[in-house]
């Protein structure tokens, strides 16, 4: 009797063992919310979850192929625009009325510069370049000296020579500024010689 209560005792005891051996217990099993959750963090940000970019053209670029030059090309200066041109009626050839004592001992060129008003302008530089008489002209005045009132308001004067001589399209007067921008084009002019024709009026105005 005492050995068949011992086997029993020893059966179930076995019996629990192998049913705590087979049984997992909860902190055995796999956590599956861990698993969501490294699964979800395992993304690089800066690789395959970035934006692809969109800077492949350089600003650079683009200004380097916009701005080239065509070295071959052949570039042609046109004329500048200009706000004085001779007045109709310029040149005009009189006799030296200013210097009557030197009579047709004296030859030279006077007259004003007109703005759009029809209003003389002043400290406006004249040139006159070229050659007369074997010799070079380089001569230069500025309108509304007093000495050129003669002439009329914001007059000027230049003297190109002792004596009438003739010469035909060598010598060009031309307006500036002060700050020596032309205003007007090269204008050439011919002289005589004849002491009735030895004060030579040119005017310009501004158009």
């Amino acid at each position: 009797m005492r050995r068949y209560v011992w086997i029993l005792l020893l059966a179930i005891s076995l019996s629990a063992c192998t049913l705590d051996e087979g049984t997992p217990t909860q902190t055995e099993m796999p956590s599956t919310t861990e698993t969501v959750v490294v699964t979800e963090t395992t993304c690089p940000i800066t690789t395959t979850c970035e934006p692809a970019s969109t800077s492949t053209v350089t600003p650079s670029s683009t200004i380097t192929s916009t701005l080239e030059i065509n070295p071959t090309a052949t570039f042609t200066l046109m004329p500048t625009p200009v706000p004085f041109y001779l007045q109709e009626g310029s040149p005009a050839y009189i006799t030296n009325f200013v210097y009557p004592n030197k009579a047709c001992n004296w030859m030279g060129v006077a007259g004003q510069v007109f703005d759009a008003n029809n209003v003389p302008v002043i400290n406006l530089v004249i040139i006159i370049r070229g050659q007369l008489g074997g010799r070079t002209i380089d001569k230069i005045a500025v309108t509304g000296i007093p000495e050129a009132d003669v002439y009329g308001p914001g007059g000027y004067e230049i003297q190109l020579a002792d004596q009438a001589l003739e010469s035909s399209g060598t010598l060009v007067i031309q307006v500036f500024g002060l700050e020596g921008i032309p205003l007007s084009n090269p204008a050439p002019f011919d002289t005589y010689n004849d002491c009735s024709k030895n004060l030579i009026i040119i005017n310009f105005v501004e158009k």
